[in-house]
């Protein structure tokens, strides 16, 4: 978890341009994905970094898509519970305060972005 959530903290977006970061974290279980979904997602709630950028606001959200929608891989298994699964959403949801921007037309394409995407 720590090596996948290493480079988000040093990088910061950059992360999102790195072409084999997404199949990488494919390889690893559910339960390992959504670790290091959170991690990255409170990596960015502490850096207070806005998002500005659809394309880049759409990007991360499919590295963190574990904690956004139900996968075929975690049928079974009993990885949800609920303090944990509160504390991830309410994480997630913080994420949309991060969309700002001076211009109206940018924060209404990437609040469109963000609500397609849950």
């Amino acid at each position: 978890v720590t090596l996948l959530s290493t480079p988000l903290k040093s990088l910061g977006w950059q992360i999102l341009d790195m072409q084999h970061y997404v199949q990488l974290m494919s390889f690893l279980n559910i339960g390992t994905r959504k670790k290091v979904a959170v991690s990255m997602v409170d990596a960015v709630l502490e850096s207070d970094n806005v998002m500005e950028d659809a394309a880049q606001l759409a990007k991360f959200f499919g590295f963190i898509q574990p904690l956004m929608k139900d996968t075929d891989d975690h049928a079974g298994e009993d990885l949800v519970h609920d303090k944990d699964f509160i504390r991830e959403q309410q994480q997630v949801a913080k994420l949309v305060h991060l969309i700002q921007s001076d211009d109206t037309d940018v924060v209404f394409k990437c609040l469109e972005t963000a609500r397609k995407l849950f």
